[in-house]
């Protein structure tokens, strides 16, 4: 009897750490995750503002600066 209330014991044990180290690499990915969005939103923010198309005419100008303006 006591053996088997500690192999239950034991087996809890390992149960609660697998818990915390899963915990644990969902916080990684999702950092990774969040790091990697992050650098793909850069990279595209720096390819529109490298752009050397300034527009043909005062119209193409107002209207890109229209479709660059944010949001409020």
């Amino acid at each position: 009897m006591k053996s088997s209330i500690k192999q239950l014991d034991n087996l809890q044990q390992k149960s609660i750490e697998l818990k915390e180290s899963l915990e644990d690499s969902l916080v990684y990915h999702e950092l990774v995750k969040d790091v990697h969005d992050a650098i793909l939103w850069e990279k595209e923010k720096i390819a529109l503002v490298s752009s050397a198309d300034y527009g043909n005419s005062l119209v193409e100008v107002q209207a890109m600066m229209k479709r660059h303006q944010v949001k409020k």
